[in-house]
Parts: C-alpha cells; structure tokens; sequence
C-alpha cells in the first residue's frame, strides 16, 4: 500500500535503506517532492545510489526519468548516460519532446489470485521518425500474449478516436528483474485513458484506476474481466477515488453496494463513457455523470431536452460529439413536443434574467443547421422559426456575423409561415434584424423599414399598459440611437422611458430586470455627452444602490454591472474624479486582476479596455498594459465584431509605448479583416484605412467612441 503522499526526495535519500518503503515510493514519481534547483541534483543522486540496494537502481533511474518526462524537461546528463547504461529505455524517448502520463494499472498476484496488486507505468508519445515498439524488450517477459496484444488494442482504439497517428510508447516503474507478471487483457482500459491522455493533451484526475478489456472497434466497448474483487480491494488499500470497471460487470464488481463510498465505482459501457469520468470526476459532479450515461444508453430524447439546462456544459457538448448522437437528435426532430420544449429553453438562456451564453451555445447544437434544422423546418415551422430567432439573437451576441446572416435568411424563408401564428416571435425577429446592422458597424438614425412596419403594427393592437414585446423594440430604438452618437441624446432618453413604461415602471417582477437594464443605456448616454451628474444617477438606478458605499465588490457584480461601472469611472477619472471615486477605482487596481476579466465574449474585452484606461489615468502604467493585453486576448479570439474591437487595446498599448512587432502584426491583421469582411460595414472604419498603421492607432485613441460605440450592447 502506498502510505505517503508528496514525499521529500531527501526523506526517500534517508530511508532508502528500507527496500520496500522505498520501491512503493519510486514506483510512484508523481508524489515525490523532486528538487527544482539542477545543482542539487548530483549530490542526491549519488547518495540514493550509495543507500539504495543494487536491485533497486534500475527504479530509480526509470522513477528519475518519468519525473523528466511528465515535466517536459530534458533529462540531465549524468542521469541519461546511466539509463543508457542500464539499457532500460531506448533514444527515441529522450530525443521526443513528447506528452507523457503516469497511469495505474491493477492485476492479481501470480502467487495468490486473491490478492490485487497495483503497477504504475508511464505513456507518452514519441516522434514520427522513430519507428520502435510499443514497450521496451524487458517489459515482454513480465507479461503474457493477451496483455501485449491488450496495450496494442487500446493504444490502436485511442489514436483513431483522438485522429492521430503519433506512435506511443510504454514502460513500467518498476525493477526489470522483479518477479512480476501480468497477465490478460483487462490493462486496456488503463492503457487506452493514458494514450487519450496524451494525444489529447488533457490530464486525468489523480487517483484514478481502471480495469477492463477493450473491444477493438468504434464504439470501443468495455468487456468483462476477472478477478474484480481482489482488484477493488487493492485499490481501496492504495487509497484511489475512482475505480472504472466494466457495466457488464456490475454484479461481480459489487458496484451497487460499494456506491457512494470511497472509491467511487464508475461503471462504463465504452471508451468515451471511462474517458469522461476518468477526466472529470469529483463527488459532486457524480450525478451529472450518472444522467450523462443514462442519456447515451437509453437515446431518450425528452430525458435530454429536460435536462439540457441543468446537466453540466461540459458533459452536454461532449453529448453532441458522441457517434450515437445523430440517431438521438433524429428521435427529438420527430418528437413535436421535444422540440417546443427545446426552443424555450434555448430561448430562457437568452433572457435577460436567466442569461447564460455558454449554455446557449451548447444547447444550440443540440441541432445541427446543416442536417437536423431543416427538417425542423419541414416538420413544425412554426417551432423552426424561433429556434432560427433565438439562434440569430445568440449570434448577434456574440458578434458572428456570418452566422448571423444564415439564420436571418432561415428565419426570412419561415416567416410567410409564421406571421399570423406567432406575431411576437415576427417582432422579436424584426427586433434582432436590427441589432444585425449594429454588429456590422451599420450606425444610420434611419430606422429599417420593416422595424418601424413592426413597431407600428406592435403600437397599433397595444392595449394596456404592460407589453414587453414593444418594450424590447423601444429599447433597441434606445440602443440604435445610442449607437448614431451624442448628437440623439433625446431620442436615447426617450425610448428609454417608453421602454420602461412597457417593462412595467419597475412593479412586474418578470419583467423588472428588463426595466433596469434600460438604465445602462442613459449611463452611456449620458458619458456621451459628459453629463456626468445624470450618469451617475443613472447607474446607482441600474445597480439598484443609493450611493457609492452601496456598491457592490467586484466578484458579486455581474459582468455587465461590472463594464457599465468601469466605464463611468474611466470616463469621470478623465475628467477629474472626485475623491470617492478615484478611491473606488484606485482600490480595483489594486485587488482585480485581469483573469478576472479572461473570457472571449461580449462584454469583458471592453471591461479590461476601461480598466486599463483606469490604470492610465491613474499613472500605473505596468498596470494598464496588463488589463489591455487582456483586452487584445479577448478580442482576437472572438468574432468579428469583437474581433475588430482589438484596436482599442492596441490603441492603448501604442500610446504607452508598449507597442510591439507582434502587435504590429495584429493592427495589421485587423486592419486587413475590415477590407476583406462580407459583413462589416467598411465605410465606417475608413479614416483607418488610410494612412499608416500609427496614424490609425492615434485615430482610435483620440476617438474611440466614434470607432466603436459599443457601450450600449
């Protein structure tokens, strides 16, 4: 039994005297605490090898080896020239800089069947133009036929679902003449986890051990294997969280009453069912799982759609990857009730109370455009047309306008269908028509014809004083002027109070964070034209504060509340703060740090822009190059709307001499993006494209409003 965890390497020096204390820990790389300072390498090494027994010198040089190996380190050269003199590993090892893994595989002792042993080895990748074995030629005579042709099943089973083809290789930690052996197929399972470990670059959680033999072809089942008893018990002696056998053998695994106690037993059906729970188990997420499996197993589409918004993001996409998903999603397309219900939970994610964007980008592949859509389409129209609404405004908030125009023209081709049916899905597709202009930089204070037809058909039949139908549409007349500059503060000002009229002036509850949010757009209307007093009391309105000793701290704002809150202060400090709120700003610097920020979505590459104008301000220039490298993170990996909002950022970093060849580079990248764009509106952005690239950066500096007036989305 392994007895100690994160062992100091000097302790294992000390009591390296006592072999089997010692062989437990050098089989097990990964719990050793192993010098980080190279000089006080030798000293160590040389004292090992005086007290450690000869018989166990071999462990120690393969245990030194892993160490440098899952580090990605090259191996010192005192320690490569003994492994070559053992002969232990071959060159094509130490000359790849490959990904490797350490994995636990569990067996029986040969002596006595009854008893569960543990063997760690080590799987990596090695380079193309080494054309060598799987293993090392020692390592044949400790296991029989089945075993080897087990690890090559797996390893053949991992490589063609990760779509590589970089040879593995795999040795175990342990001494080359211990009386060892193992036997049988059921390594597969441990073996095929590790190579998906490292083909995919993606750890496994500690403290996982499986066993299980694995059918060679897609979808790569996990068969039944012996002696599971003896196997579950070592692994709980040796103090492992997850053990992963076989669901065919979940009575000979005694899985039902070793549930819900340490360890954990998964029970998995095939390789991607182990490959989910082997990365990303935890007590808490057992449930998710559990749902997970049952989903795939029993290709229940309503179980799906009824769980998509609580099952975890990460599980739900990995659903959609899975080769069994296109008969499931068949079965939900057919299923007129699945899909109504599907489109209101997508719909529920884009709602200004239950928002959540990554959830929405996940459910909305749920259904594939390409092959599953259209006979959505064919099949409930009217359902078809929503789910391409909701799919318009998702891509409106993310800023994908090629995306954006594919489902404006679905949505277009449905609509003759669908007007007299469900004529508020009609206004809300007008409504995102428009907001299509503004993320293609399309800013004119004429209305689209076919929104005011919508606005004034929504006018004409409104009776009574709630309707949050026409309260959307006059927030995004709210918006749209917002967008055309300082110049339409009245019509800002106006749809506001209309908007919030619709909305319920506060006192519906359904409806009373749509009505707050109209009062980001006065905060922004207001910083327009430097009326900082009407500002300021716009956004205590919209954070629902009386004043500043009010405010909430940084981590419980939500992102909005947070960029509508930079942005004031970033403005007010331009303009001489006063001293509460230069406090207020100056104690973000100080407590906030730009990962904070570090998500490729609308809004928190402007929060990192604002807070490096709060830096600037503030004359913390090391600061603010952080918060507008984060910005130009941010923007560049989103799309194009986002996209062209890095030369904010570079903007920034130009002007506090921070500008480098790669961001050259990027300005330039931009710059050509709006020349070549389908979608953007390039005579928005012409006075950047001529000139030189400084010339531009100066531009956007000094009049990044006019550029990029986004503050309103």
């Amino acid at each position: 039994m392994i007895d100690s965890r994160n062992i100091p390497l000097q302790r294992l020096v000390v009591e390296a005297t006592h072999p089997k204390w010692a062989k437990e820990n050098l089989s097990r790389p990964d719990r050793i605490q192993w010098p980080s300072d190279p000089q006080a390498w030798m000293p160590l090494h040389h004292e090992v090898l005086h007290r450690l027994p000869s018989t166990l010198h071999p462990l120690w040089m393969l245990s030194v080896t892993a160490h440098f190996l899952m580090c990605g380190t090259p191996m010192a050269m005192p320690f490569l020239e003994d492994v070559r003199r053992w002969d232990l590993l071959p060159e094509c090892v130490f000359r790849s800089q490959g990904s490797w893994c350490l994995v636990s595989v569990v067996t029986v002792e040969s002596a006595d069947p009854r008893c569960g042993c543990i063997i760690p080895f080590m799987v990596g990748t090695v380079s193309p133009a080494d054309p060598v074995s799987f293993w090392p030629a020692w390592m044949t005579k400790h296991m029989d036929g089945s075993a080897l042709s087990g690890i090559e099943t797996a390893f053949a089973a991992a490589r063609r679902i990760c779509c590589s083809d970089l040879p593995l290789f795999v040795f175990p930690l342990i001494s080359p003449d211990d009386d060892w052996m193992v036997q049988g197929r059921s390594l597969g399972l441990p073996m095929a986890l590790g190579a998906m470990s490292v083909l995919k670059k993606e750890p496994l959680i500690s403290d996982v051990l499986a066993t299980g033999d694995i059918e060679a072809m897609d979808p790569f089942r996990i068969l039944p294997v012996a002696a599971l008893a003896p196997k579950i018990q070592a692994a709980i002696e040796a103090s492992f969280r997850l053990v992963l056998i076989p669901d065919t053998d979940r009575n000979g695994g005694k899985g039902d009453s070793l549930h819900r106690q340490m360890p954990m037993v998964g029970l998995v059906g095939n390789l991607n069912e182990a490959w989910m729970w082997a990365t990303w188990f935890s007590c808490e997420r057992e449930s998710d799982l559990m749902l997970y499996q049952q989903i795939i197993r029993s290709q229940d589409a309503k179980l799906l759609v009824n769980n998509c918004r609580n099952i975890h993001i990460e599980l739900l996409e990995n659903l959609v990857a899975c080769n069994s998903y296109p008969q499931l999603s068949e079965r939900l397309v057919q299923d007129r009730e699945c899909v109504e219900t599907l489109v209101d939970k997508l719909g529920a994610c884009l709602s200004t109370e239950t928002f959540s964007l990554k959830r929405a980008l996940a459910i909305r592949r749920l259904i594939s455009r390409e092959t599953v859509f259209p006979k959505m389409a064919q099949l409930w129209p009217t359902s078809a047309f929503k789910w391409a609404i909701w799919n318009l405004n998702l891509a409106n908030a993310i800023g994908d306008n090629s995306e954006s125009r594919f489902w404006q023209r679905e949505a277009t081709t449905l609509q003759n269908h669908c007007r007299e049916l469900d004529p508020q899905a009609n206004s809300q597709f007008i409504n995102n028509l428009c907001v299509t202009l503004h993320n293609a930089y399309a800013f004119h204070p004429d209305i689209p014809e076919a929104f005011r037809l919508a606005l004034d058909n929504e006018e004409r039949y409104h009776h009574g004083k709630v309707n949050p139908v026409l309260g959307a549409l006059y927030g995004t007349l709210a918006q749209h002027y917002g967008f055309c500059g300082p110049s339409y503060l009245h019509d800002v000002v106006r749809y506001v109070g209309l908007a919030q009229k619709m909305f319920g002036d506060g006192r519906v509850n359904e409806l009373r964070q749509e009505w707050v949010r109209e009062f980001a757009y006065l905060v922004y209307a207001f910083l327009d034209v430097e009326d900082f007093e009407a500002a300021r009391e716009a956004l205590w309105r919209y954070l629902e504060v009386r004043s500043w000793s009010e405010l909430k701290s940084w981590s419980a704002m939500k992102p909005y509340q947070r960029f509508v809150t930079v942005r004031y202060m970033a403005d007010r400090l331009a303009m001489d703060a006063d001293e509460t709120e230069s406090r207020i700003a100056g104690h973000w610097l100080k407590t906030v740090h730009p990962e904070t920020a570090s998500l490729p979505e609308h809004p928190h590459q402007l929060i990192a822009w604002n807070m490096g104008r709060i830096a600037w301000y503030l004359d913390q220039t090391d600061a603010g190059a952080d918060w507008w490298e984060k910005s130009l993170e941010n923007s560049t990996s989103a799309e194009e709307t986002v996209f062209v909002m890095a030369l904010m950022p570079l903007s920034g970093l130009h002007r506090i001499g921070r500008f480098s060849q790669k961001h050259l580079a990027l300005a330039e990248a931009v710059v050509q993006r709006i020349r070549v764009s389908q979608y953007l509106n390039r005579s928005h952005f012409e006075p950047l494209l001529h000139g030189t690239l400084e010339e531009a950066m100066h531009l956007v500096w000094n009049h990044v409003q006019r550029f990029f007036p986004f503050s309103y989305r």
